[in-house]
């Protein structure tokens, strides 16, 4: 009985393999897999160099009377965070602001929790999904986001504006629309400056020599939040194709490819802070934050609060510090972050 048990097991788990072999029709670099078995959208198109990109959800394509289409990196297992964005900005006060809004995924591995069945219903309900035909996985973020951007073009030629954000930064929606229709730029955020690739494997942010081969990285834009003109993400798209694909999403896109377009990038590193307590801090006091992007610091809970605080302080004009003192300054104690783009060696001990 036993044995006729193990011989069983064997067989399920050939059959399962089976099952996930048939999933995937081929593998390409940077675990990239096409999976012929989900029903697409369109034709094949180009991505890079993914020469059968298609979108698997396409989303709802912005309306005439909206200036700003704000593209969200999220992982599609990410459903909390989603939700709690949708809560914070739900789509009549976006309406208000000319802001539409899409979430930008790939595609899940077999047997996931999240099932694709799961986000074929998400988006059926708020029809704000974009997910492309590659898998889920950290090297492939820069396929995503040239996906939003590319979508962006396609499906929202009529607006000014693309906002890039993660799905898990706080954004004061309502500074930053007065932002970009006061200031002059073509592509404004958090300017990183003097990095250079890191050769230590156990850095998250480890590069080969193959991968980059210079000394030090262009000046680019955190991917938590930056701000282009639409005009300007054409330009990207269409000098992205003369590079070979790199990993590292924003630094491709605002410094690689923005250097080669002879871009010029604006900066506002004022307006982010690194520590999600300062802006807990900040609507603890009831102050107008002196800043408009934030870490949620893994508390998708923040993001209605800070919403709320940041639209009461737009309507009712909140109390603000004298010049030269800054929130952060008032604030008892800050979690120990890493920089922008540092990250701490990580080391594993294996069998």
């Amino acid at each position: 009985m036993r044995h006729r048990n193990t011989c069983l097991s064997i067989l399920c788990l050939s059959l399962l393999f089976l099952v996930y072999l048939s999933y995937i029709k081929h593998s390409a670099p940077h675990n990239l897999v096409y999976l012929p078995n989900i029903h697409y959208n369109g034709k094949d198109e180009d991505l890079l160099d993914f020469r059968n990109f298609n979108y698997i959800l396409k989303g709802k394509p912005c309306g005439s009377n909206i200036s700003h289409i704000q593209i969200v990196t999220s992982y599609s297992g990410n459903v909390e965070a989603r939700s709690a964005i949708r809560r914070a900005y739900p789509s009549s006060d976006l309406q208000r602001l000319g802001i539409s809004r899409v979430f930008l995924l790939a595609t899940l591995p077999p047997f996931h929790e999240v099932s694709q069945n799961a986000l074929l219903d998400e988006n059926k309900k708020f029809s704000d999904l974009v997910q492309g035909n590659f898998m889920e996985s950290y090297r492939n973020l820069t396929y995503k986001h040239l996906m939003g951007l590319k979508w962006a073009t396609k499906y929202c030629n009529n607006v000014k504006f693309v906002i890039k954000t993660d799905d898990d930064i706080l954004v004061d929606l309502y500074t930053l629309v007065d932002i970009t229709e006061k200031k002059k730029f073509q592509l404004m955020g958090y300017i990183l400056k003097d990095m250079r690739p890191i050769r230590m494997k156990a850095n998250k942010w480890y590069v080969t020599k193959n991968e980059y081969s210079a000394e030090n990285y262009p000046p680019f834009l955190s991917g938590w939040m930056y701000i282009v003109t639409l005009d300007v993400v054409k330009i990207l798209l269409t000098h992205a194709r003369d590079f070979n694909y790199f990993w590292i999403d924003d630094l491709f896109v605002t410094g690689m490819v923005s250097q080669k377009s002879n871009i010029t990038l604006s900066d506002i590193s004022e307006l982010f802070t690194l520590h999600p307590e300062v802006a807990e801090c900040c609507m603890r006091k009831g102050l107008k934050c002196d800043f408009i992007v934030s870490p949620d610091g893994g508390d998708h809970s923040l993001q209605l609060k800070f919403q709320k605080h940041a639209k009461h302080c737009y309507v009712n004009h909140c109390p603000t510090l004298k010049p030269g003192t800054k929130v952060e300054d008032k604030c008892v104690a800050k979690r120990k972050l890493p920089p922008l783009r540092k990250g701490f060696p990580k080391i594993t001990i294996v069998q």
